[in-house]
């Protein structure tokens, strides 16, 4: 009787099917790895991974000799020049505005003006980079509708200020124009010999369910959701 209770007492995860979750006593996970006694970054005698040099985008500043330099007639140019680069991010609002004179026929009454390019409708428009700015922060940033639409108006001195409906949308407005590209995806992994699935809880509009993640090695993703 003695050594039944003490079997009992003595379950654990790995000799039962408690989960490891509930064990009251978890082991201590051994470090195999060896010091090597190295000071941590950059070793001496190996190449440093600095970093990239880019394209400049404005004529390079030529800085003026030192004034010892110019004072004493004994310092040479060498042929050398060393050259370094600040590299630095702005965002630029640009604005483009249509002007269309309006015609008026005085014997049929009728008025006319130049159309518009396409997507010119309302006074006020927004091209594809500010919706496609405010979708990633909003699902690929996982920001809020009123976090994301705060951070383009801080970036633009609060001049652009958009709805909360516009953001609400646009995740909608995306899946639409990629429902060909998501059908051809949703093919490849139904012909995939391999498909990754997991399954995660969310709210859609308001309401729980299930999303469900499928996903074959080489990268191609759907995500579905269902109601509980």
């Amino acid at each position: 009787m003695n050594q039944k209770l003490r079997a009992q007492l003595n379950r654990d995860f790995e000799n039962s099917s408690i989960p490891s979750s509930k064990s009251n006593k978890p082991k201590k996970i051994a470090n195999s790895r060896e010091k090597t006694g190295k000071a941590p970054g950059g070793q001496p005698g190996h190449k440093g991974h600095g970093r990239k040099k880019q394209e400049p985008t404005k004529p390079p500043v030529l800085l003026p000799p030192p004034q010892e330099v110019l004072e004493d007639p004994d310092f040479k140019k060498t042929g050398d020049m060393i050259i370094k680069q600040l590299v630095s991010i702005r965002l630029v609002m640009d604005v483009s505005e249509y002007h269309a004179d309006v015609y008026y026929n005085s014997r049929t009454g009728e008025r006319m003006h130049a159309a518009f390019p396409e997507g010119i409708v309302d006074d006020v428009n927004y091209d594809g980079s500010i919706k496609a700015f405010l979708f990633l922060l909003n699902n690929e940033c996982c920001t809020s509708i009123d976090k994301s639409r705060k951070s383009l108006s801080d970036l633009t001195g609060g001049k652009l200020n958009i709805s909360k409906g516009m953001i609400s949308k646009l995740c909608k407005e995306f899946a639409l124009k990629t429902e060909q590209e998501r059908k051809n995806i949703y093919a490849d992994i139904l012909l995939s010999p391999v498909m990754h699935t997991d399954c995660t809880n969310a709210k859609v509009n308001g309401k729980s369910c299930y999303v469900y993640v499928c996903a074959t090695p080489d990268g191609k993703t759907l995500y579905f959701a269902r109601e509980k």
